[in-house]
């Protein structure tokens, strides 16, 4: 510091005209002042408040029905068959439960033969198959020119891309046209 100092140069401390030098006390209380003199811990605490304030408020309040997923339930009743130079599978089902919002819900319907490959499959939007009614609804139209031989289907309820339900049904061949 200066002989002729009149002020601290880093903490702008009035100095005594006739000492201008602090004691180890006084220093350190000086540089104390100074932190919360400029601010900076305060700063640091809003910082970290709204940081962990905002975190809370976000995972708090974000969109619940977004996130809600409902389960669709249904039992297949039937898997029907017909043709004769183009084949056509299809699955029917009576809904049980069905959420009131079906927006991401899609429905995918795969055949399966004897060796438990897949025969084909179909994606269809829920809201395209579903209706309010109490009697079985047809879906999954999977159709070829190659003549299948189905052994069982598998329905799956997708929302947004995850699979939400899972249903599996042994075929009654006898129920099919073409195999009969």
């Amino acid at each position: 510091m200066p002989d002729n100092a009149k002020f601290c140069l880093n903490c702008g401390y009035k100095l005594d005209s006739q000492n201008n030098s602090f004691t180890n006390k006084e220093e350190e209380s000086l540089n104390n002042q100074n932190i919360f003199k400029n601010g900076q811990i305060f700063l640091i605490l809003i910082f970290l408040v709204i940081i962990i304030g905002g975190g809370i408020i976000l995972t708090s309040t974000g969109d619940s029905s977004e996130k809600k997923v409902e389960n669709v339930t249904l039992s297949i009743t039937n898997v029907g068959g017909s043709g004769s130079e183009s084949f056509s599978l299809y699955t029917e089902a009576l809904f049980e439960h069905v959420p009131s919002n079906l927006e991401g819900y899609n429905i995918k319907t795969s055949y399966y033969d004897d060796n438990n490959k897949l025969i084909g499959s179909e994606n269809e939007k829920l809201k395209s198959v579903y209706y309010d009614t109490d009697y079985s609804i047809s879906f999954g139209f999977y159709n070829t020119y190659k003549k299948p031989n189905p052994k069982y289907v598998t329905v799956e309820i997708i929302k947004d891309g995850s699979t939400v339900n899972e249903y599996k049904y042994d075929i009654d061949k006898t129920k099919i046209d073409f195999l009969n």
